[in-house]
């Protein structure tokens, strides 16, 4: 669905709303991420949880490339 949306775009030669589109997806991915590791560090009993919440976003983001070629490798 999202892959029409963009090849509709392309298309369309509407380059503004298909970045607008690629931007809220890595947003999506990002949030989910950040809740799933917020998640498990809650059931494991880390204590992350009160560490800061926008340094936590700033680092996911930093290390967003090398966790997604990591897991594609595997």
């Amino acid at each position: 669905m999202v892959n029409r949306i963009l090849n509709t775009q392309q298309g369309l030669f509407a380059y503004t709303n298909m970045m607008a589109t690629i931007i809220v997806i890595f947003f999506l991915v990002v949030s989910v991420e950040m809740i799933s590791q917020r998640t498990r560090s809650y059931l494991r009993g880390d204590g992350e949880e009160q560490d800061d919440i926008v340094q936590h976003f700033v680092d996911l983001v930093r290390n967003f490339p090398q966790r997604m070629s990591e897991s594609a490798w595997q």
